[in-house]
């Protein structure tokens, strides 16, 4: 799906890796696609602009986190990367981590993380909420102004506050009417007392 999308965009240079079960899914002609060890090193003479990794790192053995890693920075300057979070869930998820856990291992290639994603993808519902909630854009140290200022410039979102109002509006949506009510009445009630106090502690004026 992403060779294709890729494909549509007019990207030139384009390969696919991934475990040999997915081997079945391409036609005869694999030219752009490698079923590989994603576990083993990899020995490649491409390098390209961007390498894509999305929710397959949870998917690996944690011995082989780092290896994976320095894969994806040997292989571009830019890494479109996501993981899932611990208690995420899923299908054959065994090294679910917080995202500290993977920056400290781009880090020890001077590869920086890059929050600039995930606040635009927060308003488009038909986005997994996997990648929504997971991706980040790691970028090689020297890159990283650049790329910054080009995010200043496109007025990018912070993520954390996006994330929080999205967040409260939710609780709210899923909440039962009859909390809703209630909470409601102790609202009003709040404001009747309220008003009451002030009357009594805030002097009467004379007219």
């Amino acid at each position: 799906m992403f060779l294709q999308e890729f494909q549509n965009r007019g990207v030139v240079s384009i390969l696919g890796l991934d475990g040999p079960r997915t081997r079945t899914v391409f036609d005869a002609d694999k030219s752009n696609f490698f079923a590989v060890d994603l576990t083993k090193s990899l020995e490649l003479d491409q390098v390209f602009d961007l390498a894509h990794c999305l929710e397959v790192a949870d998917h690996l053995p944690e011995i082989s986190a780092s290896l994976l890693v320095k894969t994806l920075t040997d292989l571009a300057p830019f890494v479109l990367f996501s993981a899932a979070h611990p208690g995420q869930g899923g299908h054959g998820h065994i090294n679910e981590r917080w995202p500290a856990y993977w920056q400290r291992r781009f880090s020890q290639h001077r590869f920086v993380a890059l929050e600039i994603l995930r606040g635009p993808l927060s308003g488009h519902p038909r986005v997994l909420d996997c990648c929504r909630w997971n991706l980040v854009l790691y970028a090689e140290s020297s890159h990283c102004t650049s790329i910054l200022k080009r995010a200043k410039s496109l007025g990018v979102a912070d993520t954390f506050i996006l994330i929080h109002e999205a967040g409260v509006t939710t609780e709210l949506e899923h909440q039962p009417w009859r909390i809703l009510i209630q909470t409601l009445k102790l609202m009003l009630k709040f404001g009747r007392r309220t008003r009451r106090a002030l009357r009594r502690w805030v002097p009467a004026t004379n007219p």
